[in-house]
Formats: C-alpha cells, sequence, structure tokens
C-alpha cells in the first residue's frame, strides 16, 4: 500500500511538473526574444553590416516594447474594437520601418520591400484609406 502511494505521489509530481514546462512554452515571447528573432532574419536576409545589426535590434527593442506597453493599456481598458489595435499595430510599424529606411541601403530596403514589405505596406495603406473613407481605385481591365 505504502508503495502504491508513493508511486501515486511521483506520477503526480511528475504531471505538475509536465504542466509548469508546458505553460512556459506557452507564454507569450517577450518584446525582446521577438527583436532577437525578427534581427536574426533580416541579417541574414538583407546581409546586414554588424553596425546595421546594432541599429535593428535597439529600434525593435524599444519600439516592441512600447508597443506592449500601448497593447496592454488597450488590453486593460477593455477595448473591445479590433480598428482600434490594428491602428496600434500601424502605427508600431510605420515607426519601426522608418526607423529602418533610415539604416538600411538601398539595395537592402529594396529586398526589404520584396520580401513581404510592400505588401503589409499597401495594406496599411488601404486601411489607412477606409478609414479616412477613401474609395479604393478600380482596376482596370486590360485585354
Amino acid at each position: 500500500m505504502l508503495t502504491n502511494k508513493k508511486t501515486l505521489l511521483a506520477v503526480l509530481a511528475a504531471f505538475i511538473c509536465c504542466c509548469i514546462y508546458a505553460q512556459d512554452e506557452n507564454k507569450p515571447p517577450t518584446p525582446e526574444e521577438m527583436a532577437e528573432k525578427e534581427t536574426e532574419r533580416l541579417e541574414k536576409a538583407l546581409k546586414l553590416e554588424d553596425w546595421q545589426v546594432f541599429y535593428v535590434d535597439s529600434t525593435l527593442v524599444h519600439d516592441y516594447s512600447a508597443w506592449m506597453e500601448e497593447l496592454n493599456g488597450l488590453r486593460k481598458a477593455m477595448v473591445e474594437n479590433g480598428d482600434l489595435y490594428l491602428k496600434l499595430q500601424d502605427k508600431w510599424m510605420e515607426r519601426i520601418e522608418a526607423a529602418y529606411r533610415k539604416f538600411f541601403t538601398e539595395a537592402q530596403w529594396q529586398e526589404y520591400l520584396r520580401q513581404g514589405g510592400e505588401r503589409i505596406i499597401r495594406e496599411r495603406q488601404k486601411r489607412r484609406d477606409k478609414a479616412a473613407g477613401i474609395k479604393p481605385e478600380k482596376k482596370k481591365k486590360t485585354r
């Protein structure tokens, strides 16, 4: 009977450890972790120099932290309007891209745009136009 209790306690302890470990994996990444991951991606994709890596990382850590602070403020205020969250995202992405523009070379900026930056900028402009009541231009069909 004593062995069964010990076995049960050992299994229970292992289960609790697994649950705690699983919770750590589900935690959202910190702004520093997000910045590190994005910096590594950009460093490889754009062949950044060391000084550029430093500026990208510094910019992202600062801006991601400030973005998360504002995001938490909206969450604490229980804001349910999804447009406000998108507007906040757009604001911080514009600031990040403005910083990138300052220290990327023209070739690196063009590569950044080719790798999805242009699409993101275009989508952001569409949202801004929609909020301002500007209707998108229809593309003409060519035959």
